[in-house]
């Protein structure tokens, strides 16, 4: 059950109906005690939150356990999963580190590579080069989609032809839009948020000029309704409670975002180069955020307004700010 619903989350497939019930009992059961190498990763510092979410495994255990098939050998991952002592444990997890480490610096530098070098369409992003690593390029696109809301393909050059991954903003139906192109694919399959397909080099132009032009299905159940502007006194456990009942939040079901509009910064501070400590003030209330992967550092004395989750903050038990973004 554990392993189904990581794996569900991991192939970013929508957190509706079944797959929604899945995951939920999946959290239920690694929050609990669960055995082998899942209850190892209980004790390690991702679980131990009071509460797990769908995001703790997208964002931390899915890549731990995917880096091993990205990077060097996926068996280091299968080892690890079904170790039943804790030295094996230990050693295959210390592995698996190592090849997210590795993955993550691969992939910081393909990303900055594929931003500069991409062909920016206003419906598409193609980023393709001979020697980026295979096993990134799926976060890579990833990463193009959350800078460009626009959905994005990345590839490289491997046994003739371009092979790569596609991901999609969050109401484009990527698949739909390859069976519309499929006359200038090799091969693709996937779903309507994720895909991997191989190309022809002479054939990557006229892939990008094709989806260009090509009208892509809408997704209406995609559709939201625009954040709801809260003032910060209305940022409180109730509201916590509330947006804790939607859970677990993924593909097709997001988190709830809010607005908040004419916050002074009264306090920031700056943590591991890119992100952002900080202390909002408006006409009633303080209220603590932080803002990771900032745009730009906000200052003392600021206004600003911002889009934001809320999300229990481990540390003082208290609702807690997510910038997501400036508006």
């Amino acid at each position: 059950m554990c392993l189904a619903g990581v794996a569900t989350i991991a192939d970013m497939m929508p957190l509706t109906f079944f797959n929604r019930f899945l995951v939920s009992k999946a959290l239920y059961f690694l929050q609990k005690e669960p055995l082998g190498a899942m209850g190892f990763l209980r004790q390690k510092e991702v679980f131990r939150k009071r509460s797990l979410k769908a995001s703790d495994i997208s964002f931390n255990i899915a890549p731990l356990i995917n880096s091993a098939g990205r990077m060097q050998d996926a068996r280091v991952a299968l080892d690890f999963l079904n170790a039943n002592n804790l030295q094996d444990c230990c050693f295959l997890y210390e592995r698996l580190k190592a090849c997210n480490n590795e993955r993550k610096n691969t992939q910081q530098q393909v990303f900055k590579e594929a931003f500069k070098h991409a062909l920016v369409g206003e419906k598409i992003i193609i980023a393709f080069k001979d020697n980026w690593h295979e096993g990134v390029l799926g976060i890579v696109a990833s990463k193009l989609v959350e800078a460009t809301q626009k959905p994005s393909l990345v590839f490289t050059f491997k046994e003739g032809a371009y092979k790569g991954s596609g991901r999609s903003s969050q109401n484009v139906d990527l698949i739909d839009a390859l069976n519309g192109v499929s006359s200038l694919l090799l091969g693709y399959g996937g779903h309507r948020q994720a895909c991997g397909l191989s190309v022809e080099k002479n054939n990557m132009v006229s892939l990008f000029e094709t989806l260009e032009n090509f009208d892509f299905k809408i997704l209406p159940f995609c559709e939201e309704e625009p954040p709801l502007i809260l003032r910060l006194k209305d940022i409180d456990r109730e509201l916590l409670e509330i947006i804790e009942m939607g859970e677990p939040y993924g593909q097709e079901n997001p988190e709830p975002l809010f607005q908040a509009q004419n916050l002074e910064v009264i306090e920031e501070r700056i943590i591991k180069e890119s992100h952002q400590a900080l202390r909002f003030k408006d006409k009633e209330c303080i209220k603590d955020a932080i803002y990771f992967n900032a745009e730009r550092f906000l200052k003392a004395g600021e206004k600003v307004s911002v889009l934001f989750s809320v999300e229990l903050d481990e540390y003082s038990n208290e609702p807690k700010m997510f910038v997501k973004s400036l508006l």
